[in-house]
């Protein structure tokens, strides 16, 4: 089953961010294809935005619903949701501009729509939403 369409996406995350200040990354949506059992390194570049902390999320291509992956932050303090499986997520920050989630030992069931919000303490708290990347392992 394909990946929701990225409108939907948008749209979620728009709802997701009322109260606070949005801005959508005009970033292409990137699709990859790792080979099964191999590492997989997602990013969420924080661009000239200055970013705390981020928030990943996966939509679950088979019935459309959205988990929460996880939480991390420029102090690399990072929180799992409850679904995520922590034993093959990593999440981190690289540099000072971009954080990371890593997926470990990729399986048929990591397919999905991976994207990320990305917060911000400063000012007008702002958010920015990048539409992620379309993971289809072993395609």
């Amino acid at each position: 089953m394909n990946p929701p369409p990225l409108s939907w996406l948008l749209l979620t995350a728009f709802f997701w961010t009322i109260g606070s200040n949005q801005i959508l990354s005009q970033e292409p949506v990137k699709v990859s294809y790792p080979e099964i059992n191999s590492n997989e390194n997602i990013e969420c570049d924080c661009g000239k935005f200055t970013c705390d902390a981020v928030f990943w999320f996966r939509t679950v291509p088979s019935d459309g619903k959205i988990e929460f992956l996880g939480k991390s932050n420029n102090a690399d303090r990072v929180s799992y949701g409850s679904l995520a499986h922590q034993a093959r997520l990593k999440l981190s920050k690289r540099g000072s501009s971009a954080f990371v989630l890593r997926i470990i030992n990729v399986t048929k069931e990591d397919a999905g729509v991976y994207s990320c919000i990305l917060t911000s303490t400063r000012g007008n708290q702002d958010t920015k939403f990048n539409p992620g990347t379309v993971l289809r392992p072993g395609g």
